[in-house]
């Protein structure tokens, strides 16, 4: 998955606890194992910066990006499942696949088949905005060529082919 995403410009500091905004839903029937789990973590006492994590399955304890992000901001961020291993991984800003990540890991999401790609709106100061989305099977598919170019199969243009 890529998307591009801003933080909001609170007036008080982020919630300090670790918030999941986006993740990949199985393919079982009800679909209730999540998967890359993408987090926002406010700093505590800092209105002007944000964690942001990854966590693989059910945990709630993300594997944090080191270096804090800026409210307000727009960063491309990339996140890859690997079933066979249950591992995770989030870029942020990657020029190609080699670039700076960060990786978790959950025994429990092995195996587990990807249907969607789902956004979750929680409780909290958190607020974002989302845009560029893309879910490809590859790195290369998805991040090649960043942001999305109007050309290819945009979220406007899919729109129109179902009008």
């Amino acid at each position: 998955m890529l998307a591009t995403i801003t933080g909001p410009t609170p007036a008080a500091p982020l919630s300090a606890g670790a918030i999941y905004f986006a993740h990949f839903k199985d393919n079982i029937p009800a679909g209730t194992i999540f998967s890359a789990r993408v987090f926002v973590t406010g700093i505590a006492g800092n209105a002007a910066q944000y964690t942001i994590g990854i966590g693989a399955g059910s945990s709630v304890v993300p594997v944090n990006w080191a270096t804090p992000l800026s409210v307000g901001t727009t960063y491309v961020i990339a996140t890859r499942f690997d079933a066979a291993t249950g591992t995770a991984t989030l870029w942020v800003n990657p020029a190609s696949e080699s670039s700076l990540s960060v990786s978790a890991t959950d025994a429990a999401t092995v195996g587990r088949g990807l249907a969607a790609y789902a956004f979750r709106q929680s409780t909290g100061n958190w607020g974002y905005k989302v845009d560029d989305l893309r879910v490809g099977t590859t790195f290369d598919e998805t991040c090649a060529g960043q942001p999305t170019k109007a050309t290819t199969a945009t979220w406007g243009r899919i729109k129109t082919l179902y009008r």
